[in-house]
């Protein structure tokens, strides 16, 4: 079957509308999962493969504590701090100055999460 000029706008025309709506799930999936803004506190759950939360908000002083609650070994590994490769036990570590903190897993890519340390609670 040959098809009509028409016959193709509608498709592609159809084809646009489905992505763009495939795009907005996607992005806003992908918000619900580290786009909420930093969280206060000093407790981040290192899970299999994802930090939580993703970004913490403490104050300059605070003691942070990463806590292992999955399954599979990870590390975290920041500028000024850096775990051992693991699958269960916690890392503390104080942030004296202000400023953002950036961390990863470097077993897994996209594996990140930053502390941002402020000088007011």
């Amino acid at each position: 079957m040959i098809a009509r000029p028409h016959d193709r706008t509608h498709y592609s025309r159809h084809l646009v509308r489905t992505l763009l709506r495939l795009t907005v799930v996607a992005l806003a999936a992908g918000c619900a999962a580290g786009c909420a803004g930093p969280v206060e506190g000093t407790q981040v759950r290192v899970v299999d493969h994802y930090f939580e939360p993703s970004a913490l908000q403490v104050t300059a002083g605070d003691t942070v504590a990463w806590s292992w609650d999955g399954s599979r070994d990870h590390n975290v590994v920041g500028e000024a701090f850096q775990s051992e490769t693991q699958a269960s036990g916690s890392l503390t570590h104080t942030f004296a100055q202000p400023g953002t903190y950036p961390y990863q897993c470097t077993l897994h890519a996209g594996m990140r999460g930053e502390i941002i340390v402020t000088t007011e609670p």
